[in-house]
């Protein structure tokens, strides 16, 4: 009877941690196009909360390893209850209008990935990313960054990866939706006379209305590694890490989460998501 109602306790708090997360996720998927089946996952191993009085002053996020927590600004977080939930995607509006939500998400899917380092790469061995994570990068960073702990370069290494991801991504969709006369964060077009300039520019027509790459299948890799990294407020220099390792670690992102790691493979999924019907409105007039 004790052991069944600890599993039922264990289970309640798996399904409570999980709710905190997947408004979150679902704005994920919805803004970036990418699939978040493995953070849910994640999130049943983990915790979320609010920052306490004595929390870090001068961040925003943090992840401790000892706890698999996750603690957020107030800011960032809605109360539903006796617990707290991240914020969605329109949740994070402003009163001028601008929309938060890029930066914020940038910066919980970096602690997002401290977790699922923590909790899915670090002790089993046979996982893909474990000998990159554990050997490589940390056998790189003592003899190329001395008077940093290699262990949490390496954890920030992948970490700020994951976050400069979201950035990334948030910055080229902006930019192809633009190319195109939609505004990225408000329901509107361009004016007539700027959509129709744009349509003989880049050849839509009725019978061909769809999002073009504007970018010519360019790698994004370059934009997604950081060259900087920061632990306990010093920089660390981190563009001489060799390519294969930041391959390995960009593909990580890229198929675990299936983000874009090309602008034709953002730019067809953008044409196969919600924008496309964005699109299609904003030239409902051509003939």
């Amino acid at each position: 009877m004790k052991l069944i109602t600890i599993l039922m306790l264990f289970s309640a708090s798996a399904i409570a941690g999980k709710s905190q997360f997947l408004p979150f996720f679902d704005s994920l998927e919805d803004r970036f196009l990418m699939r978040t089946d493995h953070l849910i996952d994640l999130s049943e191993k983990i915790k979320l909360k609010k920052f306490g009085i004595f929390g870090n002053r001068n961040a925003e996020a943090t992840y401790t390893p000892f706890t698999n927590t996750i603690s957020l600004r107030e800011e960032y977080m809605v109360k539903v209850g006796r617990q707290y939930r991240i914020k969605k995607y329109q949740e994070f509006s402003s009163t001028n209008g601008y929309n938060l939500f890029a930066a914020r998400a940038t910066t919980i899917f970096h602690e997002l990935a401290h977790a699922d380092f923590d909790v899915f790469m670090e002790k089993d061995k046979n996982h893909p990313m474990h000998k990159l994570l554990m050997k490589d990068l940390p056998a790189w960073f003592k003899r190329h960054a001395s008077g940093v702990n290699s262990k949490t370069a390496t954890h920030e290494f992948f970490g700020y990866t994951a976050g400069d991801y979201i950035f990334m991504l948030e910055g080229k969709i902006q930019d192809i939706l633009i190319a195109h006369g939609i505004y990225h964060n408000q329901n509107k077009c361009f004016p007539r006379v700027a959509l129709d300039k744009i349509a003989l520019r880049l050849n839509l027509t009725k019978n061909d209305l769809s999002f073009r790459d504007i970018y010519s299948s360019v790698d994004f890799k370059e934009l997604i590694i950081p060259k900087v990294i920061f632990i306990n407020g010093k920089s660390v220099d981190v563009k001489l890490i060799p390519d294969r390792f930041q391959r390995k670690v960009v593909n990580y992102f890229s198929n675990k989460f299936d983000m874009s790691s090309n602008s034709k493979k953002l730019t067809d999924k953008l044409n196969s998501s919600h924008f496309l019907t964005r699109l299609k409105s904003c030239y409902s007039f051509l003939k």
